[in-house]
């Protein structure tokens, strides 16, 4: 009997014996005092870890406020958060006014005017004045006169010449048809149409002249030069107009009542086209505005007056041609005493 060795494929056989036992336990870690420990914050040290209290400043009674309230006399916080000023660009408190210095309990030095009066770098402008003589008031219509000889006198020449060769045109076409068989040249119907025709454009046009030159008037008190086309602007003439006509009317009714009514409603009136042209009043707004005006200053306004309708007389007399010179002097001499009357600037 031979022996059998033994297969070195089968694996072999561990002897059976007790098995081990685990691996004691860490044991559990108690906080003191019975408590969990917390999970400091990262990146920082927890000083209140583990019952840790903050030791005490010894410095707090010199320090004040440096861990509680702020030390007496500290400025607090308004109450409820920071109220923005309401001007952002007001004063700040403690701070002297803008623009200069303590003056000491004196008071400041009275301000300059910001704005020169205008006329560039020449003469300045008269100082307003609410009153004026009647020597002044020619005196720089004369001036004036003198200084746009030109204009003025091409202006009034056409504001003489033009209404005049209207009517005697009329009077011309208006004669070709009188009535040959009556002995004192009468018109026959159609002539007195036409020559009706012609006195009203020949109304007409004197009224827009007389319109214009008040406005050329009131432009050279205000250093405007005038030509004919500030005569004969044809803007704002329905105001000028209905004012005209009112005039007119009580003119006409005052003229049958002694005439006297009628010169005094001319005095009071004198002012309306001025009020118009340079206010841009309504008509009878104008007419009581020049009214009033002259109410408040009768004793300059009536030697005015009169002085005027000596010119105009003097200026007939001389075979009309010292009208050329009258005319714009009176208109000049009124526009100026209508600005200083109202206290405003007048060209030099």
């Amino acid at each position: 009997m031979s022996d059998q060795l033994p297969d070195d494929r089968d694996e072999p056989v561990t002897p059976a014996g007790p098995e081990p036992a685990d691996p004691p336990s860490a044991p559990d870690f108690q906080a003191p005092y019975g408590s969990e420990p917390e999970t400091p914050a990262p990146g920082g040290y927890d000083p209140t870890a583990g019952g840790y209290q903050p030791p005490a400043d010894p410095y707090a009674a010199q320090n004040p406020g440096y861990y509680g309230e702020p030390p007496a006399g500290s400025y607090p916080p308004p109450p409820g958060g920071y109220q923005p000023p309401s001007d952002p660009y007001g004063q700040a408190p403690g701070y002297p006014p803008a623009g200069g210095f303590d003056q000491g309990g004196f008071p400041p030095p009275p301000p300059s005017d910001p704005y020169p009066p205008a006329g560039g770098y020449g003469e300045p402008l008269q100082p307003p004045s609410a009153s004026f003589s009647v020597g002044e008031a020619f005196n720089y219509g004369w001036r004036k006169f003198q200084a746009h000889l030109g204009p003025i006198l091409l202006v009034t020449l056409v504001a003489l010449v033009v209404p005049g060769a209207i009517g005697g045109l009329g009077g011309f076409v208006a004669g070709l048809t009188a009535r040959t068989d009556d002995p004192f040249g009468g018109l026959s119907t159609f002539g007195t149409i036409v020559m009706m025709l012609f006195t009203l454009v020949g109304m007409v046009v004197g009224f827009v002249i007389s319109v214009g030159l008040v406005r050329a008037a009131l432009d050279i008190t205000h250093g405007r030069e005038v030509s004919l086309k500030t005569v004969f602007r044809l803007d704002n003439l329905v105001q000028p107009l209905i004012a005209s006509l009112i005039i007119g009317v009580g003119t006409t009714i005052g003229s049958y009542l002694c005439v006297i009514p009628g010169l005094l409603v001319v005095f009071f009136t004198q002012f309306t086209l001025h009020f118009v042209v340079d206010k841009n009043l309504p008509a009878w707004e104008a007419i009581k505005a020049s009214a009033s005006l002259v109410n408040r200053n009768l004793g300059s306004l009536v030697g005015l007056y009169f002085a005027s309708l000596l010119a105009a007389i003097v200026g007939a007399l001389l075979c009309g041609i010292g009208l050329l010179a009258a005319i714009p002097v009176i208109l000049i001499a009124t526009a100026f005493a209508y600005r200083k009357l109202q206290g405003e600037y007048v060209a030099p």
